[in-house]
């Protein structure tokens, strides 16, 4: 897969995110992670007391026809923190960024299945969407483990 770069737009996009996700006060130190799949952007964040609260990073998943691009954010003990759609680019499908649909992975950690239709809902109209982002997430949370310290 190829390596993911962040144009303005979206990396604007990210940077509101982390704010969201870890709190205003929070720090979040850039960089170019080398997962398996290719150079991912992601960050280690820190909270006012300088102790690590979390890591983030940017992947694309394929959509029917075009990329997705989704932001997995980790707490420091490995587990979904939240999950940010930053680029949906297809006509419809679009719910996969609805906050009811992202929030039922908060709390995942790495190795929890993540299936269609069993332990995530799918989307009628939306089901390759569905499919890639949570198979994103099942891919990218092992990673965070690893930029977090956790075995």
């Amino acid at each position: 897969m190829a390596d993911v770069a962040l144009d303005a737009r979206i990396s604007e996009k990210a940077k509101l995110a982390l704010r969201r996700i870890f709190g205003a006060a929070s720090r979040a130190t850039p960089t170019l992670l080398e997962a398996k799949f290719g150079k991912r952007p992601s960050w280690t964040v820190r909270g006012e007391s300088g102790a690590i609260v979390g890591a983030a990073m940017v992947d694309e998943v394929p959509g029917k026809s075009e990329r997705i691009t989704i932001l997995v954010a980790s707490g420091p003990d490995g587990r979904l923190k939240d999950l940010e759609v930053l680029a949906y680019r297809e006509s419809y499908g679009g719910e996969v960024a609805q906050e009811a649909w992202r929030a039922q992975f908060r709390g995942k950690k790495p190795g929890d299945p993540l299936r269609v239709g069993r332990q995530i809902r799918n989307i009628s109209g939306a089901t390759i969407s569905t499919n890639s982002v949570s198979a994103g997430v099942s891919r990218s949370l092992p990673v965070l483990a690893g930029l977090l310290g956790i075995p």
